[in-house]
């Protein structure tokens, strides 16, 4: 009787197992073509069929919630090169 149990979970785990599909996930919105946890790049994410939108939580010092995988905005995200403020990007960001 055992045995038959064990055969039969087997095979119902087995066949739920299999009707699984691949999770396509867009790690903090797909950063490498927009900024990371913006708008912007949830929306492209969406576009691209992802089906699960991975982003990180802050809450800042007002207690509000916002998406930011760091406790600070790193200055990278929004300089140029030169060192001068990319505009666009705090636009987004801000």
């Amino acid at each position: 009787m055992k045995n038959v149990f064990l055969t039969g979970a087997f095979l119902v785990l087995a066949q739920w197992y299999s009707s699984q599909s691949f999770d396509y996930q867009a790690h903090r919105g797909g950063k490498s073509l927009y900024p990371e946890n913006t708008i912007p790049a949830m929306k492209n994410a969406l576009k691209m069929n992802v089906t699960t939108l991975e982003m990180d939580l802050a809450v800042t010092k007002d207690k509000k919630i916002i998406l930011s995988h760091d406790a600070f905005l790193s200055p990278e995200l929004i300089t140029k090169p030169d060192g001068n403020l990319h505009s666009e990007r705090l636009r987004i960001l801000l």
